[in-house]
């Protein structure tokens, strides 16, 4: 690779967008996220269904693990409640006393009835069991009354018998003998088939485990975020074991930039990028080279710059200031001084991408254009950060002698914002093509021309530079369908393009460049 650069930002050597900063209509263009510095901003998107899941599941895993203990927690107290109620059933003779007092209110009371009653006390006093045959009397009124006032078959004998003695129905038996006893205003076995199916909850509760819950929470949201991703009509919320999530409003919440419908990309600053990535929401936004403009997300196709045009531009900018830094060189005595100094030292003059250096500001991409070892003088380094300071300072004075020289009123040659500007937009172009830039500045003649006469520079240093040029160009070309030497050479459009795009105020470069190709 060429110049290693990274914002620290965490963010891959990936193919993304970026926004091109102090533009006069929104524009993007593909670059690498890694590269992309603090202050600028880039696209992004919902990460996959997956990463959105597990970023949401941490939160739903703690509440849904208090939730189900809350759930057995309360369900423990109503069955507590209600075996209360219901201790009575827990005898034959507590069961004898209840359906005996249903006969007495739905019956006429007889001998025998009055019989039992008797036999029911003295069992009951001294804790003896009631047989088949004590029963039989209040099994008889009892059916006779059920089959009166509600239907019963004959088959409801045995089974009141069978209950009564051991506490044994079926539920529809018990169902049965429920809603006639309730009539009779006797609830008790209403609220048994209550604490039945309490008790019955509580058991699947105990065998439904919190990993089951959990991965039945997960598939809902899959399904959910799937849809949202997929722009499909999603489900308002997923709900489980009492919980309830609006998975849109929540993604819109954890996405963190107002506005933001999660089915779509959108722009963000290149911070919150980050911190929206690591909690496993959000993604940059991947530029797809062999789908060119295709992969563009239909609301910035109309922004979109390719990094071919994005480049001429930049090599056009570039132009303009070794134009005016050149002239304003050649008229300043000190600049002049030392570069007599240098040549005297080393044989060797002035450069003007040193001077270009010296009016640009310093960071990654411009150093990667102008590096030291390429720029700085051998055995005169003092000398060239001499001349690069001069230049530095010297500014407002290269724009008056720059707007004298191209016949240009001093107020509309706007070489510091220019400049400025070059510094910023150049670390949104890859910084590969800078790599390239500065290979091609040390052969001195086009990278063609070499690559034909690769016999010519058999020396290690040439072949390691060739080499490392292929490279970046290769990767240029694979990450943004790039033919690298087109970005060095502008065309007619360059400068009405770069002007709709940065304002009219930078007009004054068409002058620059008319001077230039006259001369």
């Amino acid at each position: 690779m060429g110049a290693a650069y990274s914002n620290a930002s965490g963010l891959p050597e990936q193919p993304g967008l970026a926004v091109v900063p102090f533009t006069r209509s929104l524009a993007v263009t593909p670059t690498y996220l890694n590269q992309i510095p603090p202050g600028y901003q880039a696209a992004a998107e919902l990460a996959s269904a997956d990463r959105v899941v597990a970023a949401l599941m941490p939160k739903l895993s703690s509440q849904l693990n208090t939730r189900v203990e809350e759930k057995q927690i309360e369900l423990k107290l109503q069955i507590e409640a209600l075996e209360a109620k219901v201790s009575e059933l827990s005898s034959s003779i507590g069961r004898a006393r209840l359906f005996l007092d249903y006969a007495r209110n739905t019956s006429h009371v007889g001998g025998a009835l009055h019989s039992f009653s008797g036999t029911l006390e003295e069992k009951a006093r001294t804790g003896s069991s009631l047989s088949s045959k004590d029963l039989t009397p209040l099994v008889e009124s009892v059916y006779n009354a059920l089959r009166r006032n509600h239907g019963a078959t004959s088959a409801y004998k045995e089974r009141i018998r069978q209950y009564i003695a051991s506490g044994e129905a079926g539920d529809e038996t018990l169902h049965f003998l429920a809603v006639a006893f309730t009539q009779a205003g006797k609830p008790v076995l209403n609220e048994l088939l209550e604490y039945r199916g309490k008790l019955k909850q509580l058991q699947n509760s105990n065998s439904r485990s919190l990993d089951t819950a959990l991965r039945e929470t997960e598939e809902a949201l899959t399904q959910a975020v799937v849809a949202i991703k997929s722009g499909m009509a999603s489900p308002a919320a997923v709900e489980m074991d009492g919980l309830r999530m609006d998975v849109y409003q929540t993604l819109q919440q954890m996405i963190g930039v107002s506005g933001v419908r999660p089915e779509r990309q959108f722009l963000c600053g290149i911070e919150h990028l980050v911190e929206a990535q690591s909690g496993g929401a959000v993604a940059p936004f991947h530029f797809k080279a062999a789908a060119g403009i295709n992969c563009i997300p239909d609301q910035l196709k109309p922004a979109y710059l390719p990094v071919e045009r994005f480049g001429q531009i930049i090599t056009l900018f570039d132009e303009v200031l070794d134009k005016t830094v050149v002239v304003y060189a050649r008229r300043n005595e000190k600049i002049q001084a030392l570069g007599k100094a240098m040549i005297s030292k080393t044989g060797k003059g002035l450069l003007s991408d040193l001077l270009r250096r010296g009016l640009l500001e310093e960071n990654s991409a411009t150093l990667a254009l102008y590096p030291d070892g390429r720029v700085l003088v051998p055995n005169a380094e003092d000398l060239s950060r001499k001349i690069i300071e001069l230049v530095r300072q010297g500014i407002p004075e290269a724009r008056r002698i720059g707007a004298e020289y191209f016949g240009v009123p001093e107020e509309e040659f706007r070489l510091e914002e220019l400049a400025k500007l070059q510094s910023q937009i150049m670390q949104v172009l890859p910084l590969q093509v800078y790599v390239c830039a500065d290979i091609r500045s040390r052969f001195g003649e086009p990278m063609q021309e070499v690559k034909k006469h690769k016999r010519h520079y058999m020396q290690p240093k040439w072949i390691m530079l060739l080499a490392k040029y292929e490279s970046n160009e290769k990767q240029l070309q694979r990450d943004f369908n790039v033919t690298i030497e087109r970005l060095f050479r502008f065309t007619d459009s360059t400068a009405g393009e770069a002007l709709s795009l940065f304002g009219q105020e930078f007009s004054f470069v068409r002058q620059v460049l008319a001077k230039k190709a006259a001369e």
